[in-house]
């Protein structure tokens, strides 16, 4: 069994479905602890606006999802891939999952489907 350094192979890695399409990079790790086991075992990957807020600070977080809430803004949830569907660690993570069935790439499905095709010459339908 290959060990794992999860700062150094996972966090901030980016993140490539099985077809190579780019989800966006680990903003965390969910570790699990069971009763049973005091060894903490990987549970799942964290990517979203949320996580990276919280990386840099609570009280950060806190203020930025009052900001985003206060312009009348959504605050997403965190994205949770469970660590049995990643496939490969290397300089990418590659997961079991396709792109467009995921919830990783609303934002970009909201913003192609509201705004990129109502510009004129943006091929977008």
């Amino acid at each position: 069994m290959k060990t794992v350094c999860l700062i150094r192979d996972v966090l901030d890695k980016l993140l490539l479905d099985r077809d190579g399409t780019p989800l966006g990079r680990v903003d965390g790790i969910v570790l699990m602890i069971a009763p049973d086991n005091p060894r903490p075992r990987v549970a799942q990957i964290e990517t979203g606006l949320p996580t990276l807020a919280r990386r840099f600070s609570a009280r950060f977080a806190r203020a930025l999802h009052w900001l985003i809430r206060r312009f009348g803004g959504r605050w997403p949830r965190p994205v949770r891939v469970p660590w049995s569907r990643l496939d490969s660690i290397g300089k990418e993570l590659k997961i079991d999952i396709y792109a467009e069935n995921s919830r990783m790439l609303a934002r970009e499905h909201w913003l192609r489907h509201h705004v990129i095709r109502h510009i004129p010459g943006s091929g977008a339908k």
